[in-house]
C-alpha cells in the first residue's frame, strides 16, 4: 500500500468514484470549449488577442498544410496513441506525481495543488494554451490529491485528449470512415455529451472533496 510520503499515489477506488471522475473528464472539456468560445468572441474586439488566437491554432494544427494522403495511417494511428495515452501518463506522472508529491512535502495540499497548476500552465508557453492549461492543472490535481490515485487524474486527460484530439484527427485522417455527414453528427454528439456534463462535472468535484474529507476524518478517528 502507498504510505504518506509517496509521491505516486495508487489508493483504492470504488465505481462512483471512476463515474465521477469520467463526469469531470468530460466537463473540463466543456469548461475549456467555453474558454475557447469566449476567447474568440474576445479576439473580435482586440487585435493582440486574436493574433494570440490565431498563433495557437497554426500552433495545435498538425499537418495543416500537407495533404493527408502524403501523411501513412501508421502515423495517425502514433499520433493518437500518443496524445491520448502517451502524453497524458507521461505528465500525469512528472507533473501530479513527482511535482505535486514534493510540493506536497512542504506545503499544504491547496497550495501544492496551485502551485503545480500554475507550473503545469505556464510551461505550454503559448498565452492561449496557458491560461486553459493553468485551469485543466488545477482540477488534476484536485482529482488526484482527492482519489489518491495517479489513475484519476490520468484517465480525466486521457479523456480530455481523446475528445479534443484525437477523435478529430482520426476523422480527418480517415481512420474513422464516415462522410461529412458523419463528421457533423459526431462533433454534435460530442458536443451535447461534454455541454450535459457542464453542471454535474462541478457536483462530480464537490463529491470527491467530500468523500476525501469524510476518509480524512475516518483515519483521524482511528488514530
Amino acid at each position: 500500500k502507498p504510505g504518506e510520503e509517496d509521491l505516486i499515489r495508487r489508493g483504492k477506488m470504488n465505481i462512483p468514484q471512476w463515474v465521477l471522475v469520467v463526469i469531470i473528464g468530460l466537463g473540463m472539456l466543456a469548461w475549456v470549449s467555453l474558454y475557447f468560445d469566449l476567447a474568440h468572441y474576445i479576439s473580435e474586439l482586440m487585435p493582440k488577442v486574436k493574433q494570440s488566437v490565431s498563433e495557437y491554432q497554426t500552433h495545435v494544427g498538425r499537418s495543416s498544410e500537407t495533404k493527408q494522403f502524403v501523411i501513412p495511417k501508421w502515423d495517425h494511428i502514433l499520433y493518437v496513441l500518443g496524445v491520448t495515452l502517451a502524453i497524458p501518463l507521461v505528465e500525469e506522472l512528472a507533473f501530479r506525481g513527482l511535482v505535486l508529491g514534493e510540493l506536497r512535502k512542504q506545503f499544504s495540499p491547496a497550495v501544492s495543488i496551485i502551485m503545480s497548476g500554475l507550473f503545469f500552465g505556464v510551461l505550454h508557453v503559448q498565452p492561449v494554451q496557458v491560461i486553459y492549461a493553468v485551469f485543466c492543472g488545477l482540477i488534476l490535481g484536485a482529482v488526484y490529491y482527492f482519489c489518491d490515485n495517479i489513475w484519476a487524474s490520468f484517465t480525466i486527460h486521457a479523456i480530455f485528449n481523446f475528445m479534443g484530439s484525437g477523435v478529430s484527427q482520426m476523422m480527418k485522417s480517415g481512420l474513422i470512415g464516415v462522410g461529412e455527414k458523419g463528421k457533423n453528427a459526431i462533433y454534435t454528439g460530442m458536443t451535447y455529451i461534454e455541454f450535459i456534463m457542464l453542471l454535474p462535472s462541478v457536483f462530480a468535484l464537490t463529491f470527491l472533496f467530500v468523500l476525501r474529507r469524510k476518509k480524512m476524518a475516518e483515519a483521524n478517528a482511528k488514530e
